[in-house]
């Protein structure tokens, strides 16, 4: 995960820094959302959503087999 995060970071900073350097309202912002991303309660939560999401659909796949089944 770390190296698709690298690779995403490296992306987005090609793009952007053209922008950085003409906007400063675009500066603050950017620099906010990066501080959010790469913070550690950020990571958590994304990966506690992609469980979440996995337990519902595998919830909702064993529910209609079983009402399939009957």
């Amino acid at each position: 995960m770390d190296a698709l995060l690298n690779k995403i970071e490296i992306y987005f900073w090609d793009r952007i820094t053209p922008a950085l350097s003409d906007s400063p309202f675009f500066q603050i912002v950017v620099k906010k959302i990066y501080n959010l991303v790469h913070s550690a309660d950020f990571e958590s939560t994304l990966l506690w959503g992609i469980a979440a999401a996995v337990f519902g659909l595998l919830s909702g796949v064993i529910l209609s087999i079983l009402a399939a089944a009957s």
